[in-house]
């Protein structure tokens, strides 16, 4: 398996091979910075976990009763329309 992976490189000229290399080097540290950052901001959200919580509870009941008062004020017109 080598051998033909060896056989595959020789094939190329040296510039594209080191262009390879490059290509692949930079998708390594794209992917390793979105890693980076992923952590970074999971970390700071389990700091304030708690009031994100209860902030996101308290948003989101409030939207399905205002969704619910909006659709018991103009249901109807929604339904005759369609």
């Amino acid at each position: 398996m080598f051998s033909l992976e060896k056989e595959r490189l020789n094939m190329y000229p040296a510039w594209q091979i080191w262009r390879l290399a490059e290509i692949h080097r930079d998708e390594l540290l794209k992917e390793a910075n979105q890693e980076r950052s992923a952590r970074q901001a999971l970390a700071g959200h389990v700091k304030h976990d708690r009031f994100y919580c209860r902030a996101s509870i308290w948003l989101g009941r409030h939207l399905v009763a205002w969704g619910l008062r909006l659709q018991a004020r103009h249901g109807a017109a929604i339904t005759a329309r369609t």
